[in-house]
């Protein structure tokens, strides 16, 4: 679970222009075993997105965001 939360803390940096960098496998490698549908990745955006607006960041990186996760979707889902 850490190797996760790592990869995550390290993507959603990358994809807002912050200090740190994505080096894990492609995404559409990590996930192809996955069986991720895609209401569950609408889900987990909207949590992100709602979990990012009640800690108080900046809209504009709220928008980042989801501006970095929205193309992400087909190397993530993999089934429906």
């Amino acid at each position: 679970m850490s190797d996760l939360r790592r990869h995550q803390v390290d993507f959603l940096s990358a994809a807002t222009g912050g200090p740190r960098q994505y080096t894990g496998r492609a995404l559409a490698d990590a996930h192809a075993a996955s069986a991720v549908t895609g209401d569950a990745f609408d889900s987990v955006v909207t949590h992100l997105l709602a979990s990012l607006e009640a800690c108080g960041v900046e809209p504009e990186t709220v928008t980042r965001v989801v501006t970095a996760l929205s193309p992400l979707r087909p190397d993530i889902v993999t089934s429906d």
